[in-house]
C-alpha cells in the first residue's frame, strides 16, 4: 500500500508557501461574497425598495 510520501511528486511543485497577499485577497473575497449573500437574502441592502412589494409600475402611471 502506498503512503503519501511514496507518491510521485508533481513536476514544478516545490514546497513554496502561499504568499500572504494571496491569502488576504482570498479571505477578503470570501467575506465580500458572504456579505453580499447575507444582504441580498435579508433584503436590507441591495434592492430594499423592491422588497416591500412595490413594483416598477407603482412609481408612475399604470400602462394598459
Amino acid at each position: 500500500m502506498l503512503g503519501m510520501s511514496d507518491l510521485p511528486s508533481i513536476p514544478g511543485s516545490d514546497d513554496v508557501p502561499t504568499p500572504r497577499w494571496v491569502k488576504v485577497l482570498g479571505i477578503a473575497a470570501v467575506v465580500f461574497v458572504l456579505a453580499f449573500v447575507v444582504l441580498h437574502l435579508s433584503a436590507r441592502g441591495f434592492g430594499h425598495h423592491m422588497a416591500a412589494g412595490h413594483g416598477a409600475s407603482s412609481h408612475g402611471p399604470e400602462q394598459p
